[in-house]
């Protein structure tokens, strides 16, 4: 559930920073598309050692 609500909030900003210009000081809107690419990694580490 940890993993899932990382991966949510990444994705969420990087929304928010893509269509709303919404000014996050820790990303810049070159690296919008690298903060939903880590947010998917993440959420795919959570799906694959599910119960691990």
């Amino acid at each position: 559930m940890l993993l899932f609500v990382i991966s949510l909030v990444l994705a969420l900003l990087a929304m928010l920073i893509r269509y709303l210009h919404a000014p996050v000081p820790i990303i810049s809107g070159s690296h919008v598309f690298d903060v939903l690419a880590i947010a998917y990694v993440v959420l795919a580490i959570g799906v694959l050692f599910r119960g691990a």
